[in-house]
């Protein structure tokens, strides 16, 4: 696995005349957006088309999907004022 977590790849990720996320509108980070559990799929199962084909029906235009991945969960909320966690 070479990514993990949630993060976003800036387009100049992956050619270098591509914008950086600097330059992206934050409108490209946030809306409205639909959660895909995909926690039923074993761990070592790679997410494939078919696996995201069954939820087609939640898709709208504009909206954001969010994968819920095997292995998944929440972690607590920890203060980032300290590495250490809240004083």
């Amino acid at each position: 696995m070479t990514h993990s977590g949630s993060h976003v790849d800036a387009p100049f990720h992956f050619l270098p005349e591509l914008p950086s996320i600097s330059e992206l509108p934050s409108s490209h980070f946030y809306g409205p957006c639909i959660a895909v559990d995909l926690r039923p799929l074993q761990p070592a199962h790679g997410i494939t088309s078919a696996d995201l084909r069954k939820h087609e029906f939640l898709l709208t235009e504009g909206v954001f999907v969010l994968l819920k991945p095997a292995g998944a969960t929440i972690a607590p909320i920890q203060n980032r004022s300290s590495p250490s966690g809240p004083t």
